[in-house]
């Protein structure tokens, strides 16, 4: 994964839409259409949507005919979530 791919990840809260969509992207291993997204999500597919477009422009997914897939590792997607969680923990 690129550098420029690992700062736009870091800059998603793991609460936010777009990181569960990036999660539901990475941890599944295949291309998802909006549509299909929406519905394993259970979010409005307009969310769905505008959200795809903004992990797209951060080189967080790609597109192909099957549908979006995503650039981010698993292992990434952890070490993100374990971050966040030591650092709530020091704040507590």
């Amino acid at each position: 994964m690129s550098a420029k791919a690992l700062a736009e990840l870091s800059k998603l809260g793991i609460t936010s839409s777009s990181f569960k969509i990036l999660c539901h992207l990475t941890f599944r291993g295949r291309p998802f259409k909006p549509k299909e997204l929406a519905a394993e999500l259970g979010v409005k597919p307009a969310t769905v949507r505008a959200r795809i477009s903004e992990l797209y422009r951060r080189e967080l997914l790609t597109l192909d005919l099957r549908g979006y897939s995503s650039n981010v590792w698993p292992y990434d997607i952890l070490m993100k979530i374990l971050k966040n969680s030591r650092e709530r923990k020091a704040k507590n």
